[in-house]
């Protein structure tokens, strides 16, 4: 089954925001234990933005104006990549399925899972659900936090861990979730 990890970089958090870098990676997996099998494509890209970047998002990214101007992603890419996925999963949909959407409003169709909202974290003794508190819980190098290639390379990492009691991968229980967000998984 291919699915994809996706994560965004934005100006900021509020309605008038915009994607400044998006990266994902697609994946095959086996759907009865949520193990990676092989790596089917990615995509990392940078976007001049139509709004400034704030101060706040600067600080959590450290993406600068000066280092988006000029650059446009590849939507034709993306959608290619992108659709053919069982799933898509980011680590907190309500943000990156809404960005995705204001960017592109065709991936508002696509079948979208949350790593974050989608596993009861505090149930295997985590923390909390956010992602860096989830990676420092399983000893997982972030890389460059917040940014959004190395976020998917992490969350790839977090989700490959295999559940304390039930053998399967973290990213099997995401897929399977019995939440609002689910949506169904099917074979493509």
């Amino acid at each position: 089954m291919k699915i994809a990890l996706l994560d965004t970089e934005t100006t900021g958090a509020a309605r008038h925001d915009e994607v400044i870098e998006l990266a994902f990676a697609v994946i095959t997996i086996d759907p009865d234990s949520g193990r990676f099998t092989g790596l089917d494509g990615h995509y990392r890209g940078l976007r001049e933005p139509r709004v400034p970047i704030s101060a706040g998002a600067l600080a959590v990214h450290g993406i600068s104006t000066q280092s988006v101007r000029g650059h446009s992603l590849d939507e034709q890419a993306c959608r290619a990549l992108l659709a053919p996925c069982a799933a898509i999963v980011a680590h907190n949909i309500t943000f990156d399925r809404a960005m995705m959407g204001r960017l592109w409003s065709w991936t508002l169709q696509l079948p979208w899972r949350c790593s974050c909202w989608g596993f009861d974290w505090r149930s295997i003794g985590a923390p909390n659900r956010r992602l860096q508190s989830l990676l420092a819980h399983f000893h997982i190098d972030p890389g460059s936090a917040h940014r959004a290639g190395s976020d998917v390379k992490a969350m790839h990492a977090l989700l490959q861990q295999d559940h304390p009691t039930s053998g399967r991968t973290f990213l099997w229980h995401v897929l399977n979730q019995q939440s609002r967000t689910r949506v169904t998984v099917q074979s493509r």
